[in-house]
């Protein structure tokens, strides 16, 4: 292939489009898994191998306290894929280490899975080593060990552990945490008068026999609310 590069340039970066080469080996817009070779053709005859994937098919999890949700769409269309086999693959350690699959299922209508984590029971060892989606002849094969980057607290931010090993771990204390809560009581009640005739009391019994009316005679509202306020009649 002629590299984009000239002989009195210096260093560059730039993309190799491999479409035309994977259509002689498969065909057109056909997926398939391909090791690509790159060879310095100053540096002899070491090659430097890529393991590259053509796929239409995507994944992305959504953990819950003890399940993950998988949703499988369409690269090329965004939509979601029904009927996608997902399967999570790893290790159990034991007297011998042997392979095993820890959960697989079959997406849903809207592109989705959920898996119950199993947990770790008893001191049995596992470990997650690939995850697997397959659609119609297309497969998608992930890595645990370089997950994809982390959304919380409106930020993204790097995964540093094994994908989804916790599934496999105890799962202690990945629930509903409890809370502390506090309830605020009042010194006394708040008094509303609701009657007239409470307040005419209150007035009576505080020996007061000036009630004061309004110009037409009846009796003011905003005495009411003084005479039967928590202190007493003013």
């Amino acid at each position: 292939m002629t590299l984009p590069l000239r002989r009195d340039g210096g260093s560059a970066t730039f993309g190799l489009d491999l479409r035309p080469h994977l259509e002689k080996v498969a065909g057109r817009d056909v997926p398939g898994t391909y090791l690509v070779g790159l060879r310095d053709l100053a540096g002899g005859e070491t090659r430097s191998w890529m393991w590259l994937q053509v796929t239409d098919l995507s994944l992305s999890t959504v953990e819950e306290p003890y399940a993950v949700r998988f949703v499988v769409s369409s690269l090329s269309t965004g939509r979601p894929v029904a009927g996608a086999r997902v399967r999570v693959e790893g290790t159990v350690f034991g007297a011998s280490t042997s392979w095993e699959v820890f959960g697989e299922g079959e997406t849903d209508a809207l592109g989705a899975f959920v898996w119950t984590a199993p947990g770790r029971p008893g001191n049995v060892g596992r470990a997650v080593r690939r995850i697997v989606v397959e659609k119609d002849g297309d497969t998608l094969v992930l890595d645990p060990a370089r997950p994809p980057e982390l959304y919380a607290d409106n930020q993204w931010s790097v995964d540093r552990t094994s994908w989804l090993q916790w599934a496999l771990e105890p799962l202690g204390g990945r629930g509903p945490q409890p809370e502390t809560l506090a309830h605020i009581f009042t010194e006394r009640p708040v008094y509303r008068p609701r009657r007239r005739s409470t307040s005419r009391a209150t007035c009576a019994s505080a020996g007061r026999d000036t009630w004061p009316r309004s110009p037409r005679g009846r009796a003011s509202s905003s005495w009411r609310a003084r005479a039967t306020s928590p202190g007493g009649t003013r």
